[in-house]
């Protein structure tokens, strides 16, 4: 016998009915309730996967909401920190956080060396989980990082090879 019942009230209630048969026509049908400890979950990507995000070009911003990237499944709410701070500014990063607001800015000539990655802790009711974020740069800020335009020709379709649009390493 095999049941896959969900709870949806998420309670660590479950509910499901046994059926037997007798073969002759016989047949009882018991209802069961099985109670399950709540596991206690850490924050999660709300997508299923750690999105990419886009750097801006040099002395731009560029800004992300972590709620909208990551979720409680818990139910409650998320709160961050930057955990690499000081390397991404060797690297012409600066990353900051306002609440729920990640900004990302690009100083420096020439640093930021096309990827990077932004190391997250993210708390919530069900803990702290430690999150890695890929930084890729978007030298035109079209929305496509440069290693993907410099593979794909001129995919913001605005007449100028991508491969000659900012840096790509």
């Amino acid at each position: 016998f095999r049941s896959n019942p969900t709870d949806q009230e998420r309670t660590g209630r479950y509910r499901l009915a046994v059926a037997v048969q007798d073969g002759r026509g016989g047949q009882r049908i018991q209802p069961v309730e099985i109670q399950v400890a709540n596991v206690v979950e850490a924050p999660e990507p709300r997508a299923g996967q750690v999105p990419s995000w886009l750097m801006p070009r040099p002395s731009s911003n560029r800004e992300y909401r972590i709620s909208e990237a990551f979720v409680d499944p818990e139910g409650g709410s998320l709160s961050a920190s930057i955990r690499n701070a000081g390397a991404l500014v060797k690297l012409g990063i600066e990353a900051s956080l306002d609440g729920d607001r990640l900004s990302l800015r690009r100083v420096g000539d020439g640093l930021f060396p096309g990827q990077a990655i932004l190391r997250l802790a993210l708390e919530a009711r069900g803990g702290v989980r430690e999150i890695e974020v890929p930084l890729l740069s978007d030298s035109d800020d079209d929305g496509i990082d440069d290693l993907t335009e410099s593979l794909g020709g001129d995919l913001n379709q605005d007449g100028i090879p991508d491969r000659s649009q900012g840096t790509v390493m």
